[in-house]
């Protein structure tokens, strides 16, 4: 018997996927300094990117942890094509710039490279600019994990 947007293999149903969000307090010198994942176990999503997101669009569970991506978005569409995932959000996403919108991309993109085959993100308003801009790019490589700064006392 299958579901709606699920996958009838047992195994990939058990399989667990990772969810990146902002952990509420930095930590310093740790490739998971800002991005943390949350392991969410007993999810189908790895088939499914439309549902995956619209998952990690409700939120961490862990109080530690905050979703980057304020809470009045939602998801308009998304495809996946030749590795890059193309995500467009409502028109709220436009809010986010700077820093917060690189936090924002780079939590998704951790996210969204559960997909094996998603290395970029193409970010998107449904019909806004975003920091200026038609779409907010971004991959793998573009991402620093590692925090080298050190605090003064």
């Amino acid at each position: 018997q299958m579901l709606c947007g699920c996958t009838s293999k047992k195994e990939e149903f058990k399989k667990p996927v990772n969810f990146y969000y902002c952990r509420r307090e930095v930590t310093y010198n740790s490739p998971q300094a800002v991005l943390y994942p949350e392991t969410r176990e007993g999810y189908s999503y790895h088939s499914n990117i439309i549902a995956y997101l619209h998952a990690y669009l409700c939120g961490p569970q862990s109080e530690e942890l905050e979703a980057p991506i304020p809470p009045d978005v939602y998801l308009v569409s998304c495809s996946v094509e030749e590795g890059i995932a193309d995500i467009v959000f409502s028109n709220q996403f436009s809010k986010l710039s700077g820093v917060k919108l690189a936090t924002a991309c780079s939590a998704l993109l951790l996210s969204v490279h559960e997909f094996s085959n998603v290395e970029t993100i193409r970010v998107r308003a449904k019909d806004a600019q975003v920091d200026g801009r038609a779409y907010f790019e971004l991959s793998l490589d573009d991402i620093v994990l590692l925090d080298t700064v050190t605090t003064q006392d």
